[in-house]
């Protein structure tokens, strides 16, 4: 158990299949309460992020590239399951 308490960051990638479409996505943890969700469809970016204090997202699909404050507390929760 202590080895895996002395990781510090961790990166996950893989595949999701939504309604037969294959979307890359990659998740990274930095411990002790950082996240960030990375989802690729059509050459586009979703992020969602948690950088210890406040929640993000960038969403092109929904008209805006731009970082925008995520009030959503999903993201901020996974971070902090990650962080014990």
């Amino acid at each position: 158990m202590e080895k895996i308490k002395a990781i510090k960051t961790l990166k996950v990638t893989g595949k999701m299949i939504q309604q037969g479409i294959e979307l890359p996505v990659s998740l990274q943890q930095k411990r002790p309460n950082m996240v960030r969700l990375n989802l690729n469809f059509q050459g586009k970016s979703l992020i969602q992020a948690y950088d210890g204090q406040t929640g993000w997202k960038v969403n092109p699909f929904q008209g805006s590239s731009e970082p925008e404050k995520d009030g959503r507390r999903r993201i901020e929760r996974h971070a902090r399951a990650g962080g014990h």
